[in-house]
């Protein structure tokens, strides 16, 4: 949603400035971001997201578990945020190194301008993630990196397991161009560049039933 929606009320604040390369730093104010006015602000009752021109914005009731993912790559850091494989999941991403992930209880409205879409996820790049997960963790919230990594592995060995039709198959599901032409090791590839950890554990779920 945009800044001049309704945002929760905060107490003990503590603002977590977002990292931004330069690259990132330079294109993102091309969407009226600028540092000084991006960062996550965490009271003992919400987090909030200000990124320019967007908040979002849940109660800390609401964040049902937390965690770090694997570094963010380059092509995700420039521009405003955005879905991250899945309209579920949504990143406010300005640096390649690992993001904060929330996960959601029940979703929230996201920085698409309708509101319609409701995110189950959001990621965010700030300067001291291990600090926001130490305070996040000390209001309650639960980690799920640890599992969800574990999930990851066997994910990308039950891929490593399937033919390659079988992963063309899967592919061509996901909208891969030149699916036919690649070799297995080519299409483990792909595929798992094409998904964040959850939604790979997902995909390769689905596919095996």
């Amino acid at each position: 949603m945009t800044k001049n929606s309704s945002s929760s009320s905060a107490t003990a604040s503590r603002s977590y400035p977002f990292e931004f390369t330069g690259l990132a730093r330079m294109l993102d104010r091309t969407f009226g971001v600028h540092a000084a006015e991006a960062a996550v602000q965490l009271s003992d009752s919400d987090i909030t997201v200000d990124f320019g021109p967007w908040r979002i914005s849940s109660p800390l009731t609401n964040v049902a578990s937390m965690g770090l993912t694997s570094p963010c790559s380059v092509a995700t850091t420039i521009g405003p945020p955005r879905f991250r494989g899945s309209p579920r999941a949504f990143g406010v991403i300005t640096s390649t190194i690992p993001a904060v992930e929330l996960r959601f209880s029940e979703p929230i409205a996201g920085a698409e301008p309708t509101g319609r879409i409701r995110m189950h996820r959001l990621a965010v790049t700030v300067t001291e993630h291990h600090r926001l997960i130490e305070e996040l963790a000390a209001r309650g919230v639960t980690r799920h990196d640890v599992e969800d990594r574990r999930a990851e592995q066997a994910a990308v060995d039950r891929l490593e397991g399937m033919t390659a039709t079988e992963l063309r198959a899967v592919a061509r599901d996901e909208g891969i161009a030149s699916a036919s032409h690649m070799k297995k090791a080519e299409l483990i590839e792909v595929i798992e560049g094409h998904h964040d950890a959850a939604d790979l554990v997902e995909l390769v779920e689905d596919a095996a039933t």
